[in-house]
């Protein structure tokens, strides 16, 4: 995966300001060995994802890390997304 530059920059921050669902950026955040455990209220249990179900995420956010990335060196703007948060302050973004 290519890294740096401004592009990169940006989608670093779309992933850690919450731009991803809740399980899949625990398991980008955490370490490849590492169990995100979820509580399913209606199921009454826990259900555990792994270091299998990291490698699927991982991949397909590199997937679309790539294709920011190569928007962003075409000169495009890069869109994060649909249905994502308002920033709280969007005039002091840069």
């Amino acid at each position: 995966m290519r890294s740096g530059g401004e592009g990169g920059d940006q989608f670093v921050a779309l992933l850690c300001g919450g731009g991803l669902p809740d399980i899949t950026r625990a398991l980008v955040c955490c370490g490849p060995h590492s169990e995100v455990r979820v509580y399913d209220p209606k199921a009454g249990r826990h259900r555990v994802y792994g270091p299998a179900e990291r490698i699927e995420v991982v991949v397909e956010v590199e997937v679309e890390v790539g294709r920011q990335l190569d928007w962003a060196e075409a000169g495009c703007a890069l869109w994060p997304g649909n249905g994502l948060p308002v920033p709280a302050h969007p005039g002091g973004a840069k």
